[in-house]
């Protein structure tokens, strides 16, 4: 990956009436990296033990926020709640993490992270779930394998419990039809595909199939190995006439972001590690784009909002790219001393691996010292890739860049892509006649 896919230097409107604007910044202290009181970056720290949500005093906020509900043992059975959390919040959305079903319910959106197990569940949890969703409410189940009637309807899906394996399922094959909730009305395989196999077929991505009931819709509908769609969907979608809606995701979305990142499992990459796999993200921008649409969140976002008023310069770094590390601190440090503020579209690895020692070792020290400037908030790198970027309206469209060779009569944000799914070197940059060489890294 090169080093730098794009510089967006614009103008941005400060929408004024903020009685509707939500930006909740403030994370929890569960996993937070403790910024330096100085300007000297700080490593992170890992010392292997199991995160308990319980444990985190975050307890400000409002019932906008998305509520990741982890009930129970869940954090020991399925440590993926962490990396889960953590990708959620590079994607822009306020987040708090609960343990306890009477403080998630009380949010408008809740993402229940494989809660919805027989043994997970309380005697009236279920009733409880059914009446928060007829209450005009978002609720969106990671894992649910509880057949329970009452979840069953509120979800509205037949369950598929047999999750040994992807065997026959290959990739999650996004629904066009669902684009106004979905947003992946795209061409490109890459974002209209979550890959799930491996060449081994028997070692593909554990996968719970739902079934369609009671005019409940398909949000992605799984591939099996014969490249037909297997009649069991990995992702549905129920609305009812209170204005609630019912998520079910048939996936470890926690394991499954862990595995895609660390690129060692499962050959869920199509390409080395590093390189920008959409099916990371869809997940997580398929979840954003219902939290954002949600019936009384009032969150404004371009993935996400600059918070500034002003100037605001936004960019994105690649992850194998070391020196950007550095040099994004650095760009932080002078944007700050002139009273400027940022958006940093950060490439998120959430796990480690061989290949990322330097990123563990320069990447997280200098996002820490970057959050401790104060001026720059942290966006997915992803966002950077995505036609979405383009939908947002940023300035007027009219600014100028004084002292550059840009076109200043046709001056637009642009989302570069140097090479195609196969790897194969394309120019598709407006006015570009050549790209860099495969050799110029």
């Amino acid at each position: 990956m090169k080093v730098t896919h794009i510089l967006l230097i614009a103008s941005c409107v400060l929408l004024s009436n903020t009685n509707h604007i939500n930006l909740t910044s403030a994370v929890p202290d569960i996993d937070t990296l403790k910024g330096p009181t100085a300007s000297t970056p700080v490593p992170a720290n890992n010392n292997g033990t199991v995160t308990d949500p319980a444990s985190t005093t975050f307890g400000t906020g409002t019932s906008s926020r998305l509520a990741l509900y982890v009930p129970g043992n869940v954090y020991k059975d399925y440590p993926g709640w962490l990396p889960l959390y953590k990708a959620l919040v590079f994607q822009g959305i306020p987040v708090t993490v609960t343990k306890d079903i009477n403080v998630a319910k009380s949010h408008d959106t809740v993402l229940a992270y494989q809660a919805f197990q027989s043994k997970y569940l309380g005697f009236f949890d279920s009733l409880t779930w059914s009446g928060y969703v007829t209450g005009g409410n978002t609720l969106i189940s990671i894992g649910m394998t509880s057949k329970d009637l009452f979840l069953r309807m509120a979800f509205g899906v037949g369950i598929d419990t047999n999750t040994a394996n992807a065997k026959y399922r290959e990739a999650i094959v996004l629904q066009k039809g669902q684009s106004p909730n979905s947003q992946f009305d795209f061409t490109d395989v890459r974002d209209t595909e979550i890959p799930l196999y491996r060449e081994v077929a028997d070692e593909g991505f554990p996968s719970i199939g739902y079934t369609l009931d009671w005019g409940t819709n398909s949000l992605g509908a799984y591939r099996d190995d014969e490249k037909n769609l297997d009649g069991k969907h990995g992702i549905t979608y129920r609305s009812n006439v209170f204005g609630g809606r019912a998520v079910a995701i048939g996936i470890d979305l926690g394991a499954y972001i862990g595995e895609a990142n660390g690129g060692k499992t499962r050959g869920i990459p199509r390409s080395y590690v590093a390189q920008y796999e959409p099916g990371y993200d869809n997940f997580l921008r398929i979840i954003k784009n219902l939290y954002t649409t949600s019936t009384s969140a009032g969150l404004v976002t371009s993935w996400p909002v600059p918070g500034n008023k002003g100037v605001h310069f936004s960019w994105t770094y690649d992850i194998d790219a070391q020196d950007s590390y550095e040099l994004a601190y650095e760009v932080a440090k002078d944007l700050q001393s002139r009273g400027i503020g940022g958006t940093i579209n950060w490439q998120a690895k959430l796990v480690k691996d061989a290949y990322d020692v330097a990123s563990f070792s320069h990447y997280y020290r200098n996002i820490s010292a970057v959050e401790a400037l104060g001026n720059m908030e942290l966006a997915s790198h992803s966002i950077s890739h995505s036609p979405n970027l383009l939908a947002f309206p940023v300035g007027t469209g009219k600014e100028i860049w004084d002292g550059s060779t840009y076109d200043e009569t046709n001056y637009f944000p642009f989302v570069g892509q140097c090479t195609n799914e196969t790897g194969v070197w394309k120019t598709n940059i407006p006015g570009a006649t050549t790209c860099e060489t495969p050799n110029d890294r």
